[in-house]
């Protein structure tokens, strides 16, 4: 996340606390009610193909921003996308990752 926030001018870290923070909060809401949220939404989700899957996916990490003082997502729509679009990208990265050597 720190590296994301050195790339993107939008995505703003205050130091190393707050992206700790961020990054437990997500972790809990991506567990615990994220499951919850996708059970609800899996006719939408099975309309689109599972295209909705990635909306909800950037609607967690935006709700979940404006909960952590010291992370700022900013800018006007497209830009945010792209960031919320990287941030989604390394969660993934970073859940592959550790469900390898999970198994």
């Amino acid at each position: 996340m720190m590296i994301l926030s050195n790339i993107l001018p939008t995505f703003e870290i205050a130091n190393i606390t707050a992206a700790a923070v961020f990054i437990f909060f997500l972790t809990l809401v991506n567990v615990f009610v994220a499951p919850i949220i996708k059970l609800f939404a899996f006719p939408i989700n099975f309309l689109t193909l599972g295209l909705f899957n990635s909306v909800l996916n950037l609607l967690i990490i935006g709700f979940v921003t404006t909960w952590i003082n010291g992370v700022d997502i900013s800018g006007n729509f497209f830009s945010t996308l792209l960031t919320l679009i990287l941030i989604s990208l390394s969660m993934s990265l970073a859940q592959s990752i550790v469900g390898n050597y999970s198994d």
